[in-house]
């Protein structure tokens, strides 16, 4: 059985950047995880590994799946088929796939339990309302069964859907719907919007360009303590921001630094590369992993520093890059956004080197009068690249 604190890290991490719906799913089946070797996403099981970057990629992928192809329950009566057909044909042309009691049930299946299975096991319930619906006992109780998954989900599930007349189910009155009594097209955009929204993807809507600079060091030059995920977590994050698997987000100019490519001199100059490439509405994103230090007194009194590959801690000035000098490198840059995200990958550390919360804190206030520029935790970076 996976190891809790190992599922605790997938779980945190897959939260902070999925979208509701994914969310929704991940609540549903915590318990599990914590109790079994494997988990179902939809209708696949995912068997869960030591590893927490193999199990966050499984689950994470598979979400992503769901999302760009939901499965939505069409609940309507025989009276209504031709546009339920329609329909049907619709949703299934813009890859959401469709449960249906024609499709789904054959001779000798229960008919309350395969209607319960189709209900629990869709992203949404498509009610489609006429008068022959509000008439019907049969579509009430399928009603009645979708109210209780949507208490369950906390969450928006069921779809009102209006193709005829003007009444709804008391249940659903407060509802907005989707009308296609006048206009079909216009119906069909707004149920598509519901269904497959700009957020399907992790990372959504994009700016012109981002430019990166990914910063891994879990080894130092001098004397410091290793950090032992530091280059595997910023791979990690490297292949998240560029994969169309988990995000939408176009990175131009990505430069990865690991460890002994990490050096002061390499992060000015990659620094100046990326301020000099972004425009007006592009972003830039800086990701360092590795550790930084707060000096106290002295000439310029107190001062934060991002350590990297080469740097001594008895010569900060020289060989570390401070608050400072990082605003100067940053002064000039045309980009829309600065993001900064600071992670020493959890290593516990001690005075002067100080924790990622720390780091994050120092320059947070560093940057407060800077509007453009954005100083950030790593679980709220998928926020803040909108």
């Amino acid at each position: 059985m996976p190891d809790i604190a190992i599922l605790t890290t997938v779980l945190t991490a897959i939260l902070g950047v999925l979208s509701s719906i994914g969310v929704s799913i991940i609540t549903k089946f915590v318990y599990d995880i914590a109790q079994k070797d494997k988990i179902k996403v939809g209708q696949t099981e995912i068997t869960l590994t030591d590893n927490p970057d193999e199990t966050l990629r499984r689950i994470a992928e598979k979400l992503a799946e769901v999302q760009e192809h939901p499965r939505v329950f069409l609940s309507f009566t025989s009276a209504d088929k031709e546009f339920a057909n329609q329909l049907n044909s619709e949703l299934r042309s813009h890859g959401i796939e469709t449960w249906t009691t024609d499709e789904q049930i054959r001779v000798g299946d229960s008919l309350t339990d395969k209607i319960k299975e189709g209900i629990s096991t869709s992203q949404w319930v498509i009610f489609i309302v006429s008068p022959s619906s509000m008439k019907s006992k049969f579509l009430s109780r399928e009603l009645e069964l979708a109210l209780q998954n949507e208490k369950v989900r906390e969450r928006p599930f069921i779809l009102p859907v209006v193709y005829q007349g003007n009444e709804l189910p008391l249940q659903l009155e407060d509802r907005v719907f989707a009308d296609f009594r006048q206009d079909y097209e216009s119906g069909l955009r707004s149920l598509l919007a519901r269904l497959k929204p700009a957020s399907t993807h992790i990372i959504l809507s994009k700016p012109s360009a981002v430019y990166a600079l990914l910063i891994g060091i879990g080894r130092y030059m001098h004397p410091l303590p290793s950090i032992a995920n530091a280059v595997k977590n910023i791979m990690a994050i490297r292949d998240l921001l560029t994969s169309p698997t988990y995000g939408n987000l176009s990175i131009e100019k990505a430069i990865l630094l690991i460890d002994e490519q990490a050096t002061r001199e390499s992060l000015i100059q990659a620094i100046n590369q990326l301020t000099d490439s972004a425009k007006e509405n592009d972003i830039i994103l800086i990701y360092f992993v590795g550790h930084g230090v707060q000096s106290v007194g002295g000439f310029r009194g107190s001062e934060s520093y991002l350590l990297p590959y080469d740097a001594q801690l008895e010569h900060l000035d020289q060989t570390a890059i401070s608050g400072t000098e990082l605003t100067q490198l940053l002064s000039h840059s045309h980009a829309r956004k600065t993001l900064i995200a600071l992670d020493n990958g959890g290593v516990s550390v001690s005075p002067p080197v100080v924790s990622g919360e720390k780091m994050n804190l120092y320059f947070q206030e560093l940057f407060k009068s800077y509007n453009d520029i954005v100083v950030t935790s790593p679980n709220e970076l998928a926020y803040h690249l909108r």
